[in-house]
């Protein structure tokens, strides 16, 4: 017999080979099979080469683990995994496509950046900066929490506190105001404001609000406000004022009034209300008797220029007064502005009739309207606005109108370069550019120019060489629509037909402070 041949070792790769059978080996059907870590190791990545037998591919070449086929990466741009201290990190694209292009009104906001850059500067660095850093540190040590406790009370429904207000060029205001929400019974609330100052100076404003119909849609106010003012500015009469020495008077008026608002829908509203007033007029500081009262009473003259003693209100004599007044305001804007794009349109029409009970020989009319546009050119509060006053006053008795009803252009509504007062006639007409947009979370900036002026009768003599100009900035508080704190820098000019000769900045007025609007 033969002897058994020896036992030879098994080569280095047996182990592969038998791997490899065994994946060969295993079903179509089963194909979570494991691969041997030497198989499955770089071949997902490399296609089969083109002299491969059909036989000899991996058919688990080109499958993920999910056995799904392999799709190409999407290209994104994305940030940086971190960046550097102080920076901000690039908004990423997660849709992988690229930026929208500027739309029309992102594009003419650099319009006013790059007039306004200036300006820019100092409510950047000279407002804004310090106002958020004062507020980081309030934050951090609670003071607004404390003033808040310290000047509410009754759960936060009432609050107390101190105002003040300087126009220069008439006497300042110190006072305070205190309202009460929701007293007594639901929906009724009421507002008291005191300012004083020397030399008499008095202005006494209460207001009681109740909320009618239904879902508050209405609202029955009674406001008695009471005035004792030495400063009242009297520069002349229509087309005369502009550029005039303006002297002062002292007026004391009380005024009470029952009116009914009615909001139809978002800020479109409709006012009815019932005014009394009582009106005395004195000398004021400053006063010179001789040639200011004959100023004043050079306004009422016949047509041959010689004073109408039967008709005239004296000087220094009280008249009486009855007014029914109707005012209409359409606004399509959104009254949630923080929320929502500040473009639309307004339109405010308004009549009264008033008349002296003591003398019916006097009563007159006053009608008039403001239309505006205004172009959110961001969609984020960077208003544009375009917008026309025109108000006229119609002598329908056989009385002479006071000086003192008289329209009055000027202060904080309309000419804003003049101080209130220096502009008085029988009609006015004022177009105005405002441009306004906010520099922090409670405070919006303002710049603004108008053209406009006084004319007397029913715009009589209405020519753009008779107006003036006005214009300025400011800054104003955007958390009220009664209360707000201003501060403003706005000049006024002389008439047009007159800067081929000389053009003269006549009136600089500068306000600060907390400005009250019942």
């Amino acid at each position: 017999s033969q002897p058994a041949p020896a036992t030879q070792p098994a080569p280095a790769t047996q182990p592969a080979t038998k791997a490899k059978a065994a994946a060969e080996a295993s079903p179509a059907s089963q194909p979570w099979a494991p691969k041997p870590r030497a198989e499955r190791k770089g071949q997902n990545n490399v296609l089969p080469s083109p002299t491969t037998q059909p036989w000899q591919r991996d058919p688990y070449e080109g499958l993920d683990h999910t056995g799904s086929f392999k799709l190409p990466p999407v290209k994104l741009s994305l940030p940086p995994v971190s960046a550097r201290p102080g920076e901000e990190r690039p908004l990423p694209r997660y849709d992988g496509r690229d930026a929208p292009s500027p739309s029309a009104g992102e594009t003419l906001i650099w319009i006013p950046r790059a007039i306004f850059f200036p300006a820019w500067l100092v409510l950047e660095y000279g407002v804004r900066w310090p106002l958020v850093k004062l507020t980081t540190l309030a934050e951090e040590h609670y003071v607004l929490e404390k003033v808040e406790r310290f000047f509410t009370f009754a759960d936060g429904r009432a609050f107390l506190f101190p105002t003040l207000f300087f126009d220069f060029g008439v006497n300042p205001a110190l006072g305070a105001q205190f309202a009460f929400n929701d007293l007594w019974v639901k929906n009724h609330s009421i507002l008291l404001q005191v300012g004083v100052w020397f030399n008499e100076w008095l202005h006494v404003v209460g207001r009681s609000r109740f909320k009618v119909f239904r879902n508050d849609e209405g609202a029955v106010t009674l406001r008695v406000e009471h005035s004792n003012r030495p400063d009242r500015v009297f520069a002349g009469l229509n087309l005369n004022n502009a550029g005039a020495a303006e002297s002062y008077f002292r007026q004391r008026d009380t005024e009470v009034e029952l009116s009914l608002r009615t909001y139809l829908k978002g800020l479109n509203r409709i006012t009815f209300g019932m005014f009394f007033r009582n009106v005395h007029t004195s000398d004021g500081e400053d006063f010179d008797d001789d040639e200011d009262i004959a100023a004043l009473n050079s306004i009422y003259l016949n047509a041959d220029g010689s004073m109408n003693q039967d008709l005239v209100p004296r000087y220094g004599d009280n008249y009486n007064l009855l007014r029914a007044e109707l005012r209409v305001e359409l606004d399509s804007r959104h009254p949630e502005r923080p929320f929502h794009a500040g473009s639309g349109l307004r339109l405010e029409l308004f009549g009264s009739f008033s008349f002296d009970p003591s003398a019916t020989e006097t009563n007159f009319f006053r009608w008039g309207g403001e239309a505006a546009g205004f172009w959110d050119v961001s969609g984020l509060n960077h208003v544009l606005a375009l917008r026309l006053y025109v108000e006229a006053i119609e002598n329908s008795g056989d009385g002479i109108i006071p000086f003192t009803e008289r329209l009055i252009l000027g202060g904080p509504e309309y000419m804003r370069g003049f101080l209130e007062g220096h502009l008085r006639g029988d009609s006015a007409t004022v177009l105005t550019l405002d441009y306004r947009w906010p520099i922090w979370m409670l405070l919006d900036a303002n710049a603004f120019v108008s053209v406009g002026n006084v004319f007397p009768g029913r715009f009589e003599q209405f020519n753009v060489k008779r107006m003036v100009m006005s214009w300025g900035m400011g800054l104003r508080t955007n958390t009220s629509r009664d209360t707000s704190f201003d501060l403003m820098l706005a000049f006024g000019t002389n008439r047009f037909d007159a800067w081929d000769d000389d053009f003269e900045v006549d009136n600089i007025r500068f306000v600060f402070g907390v400005n009250q609007g019942f």
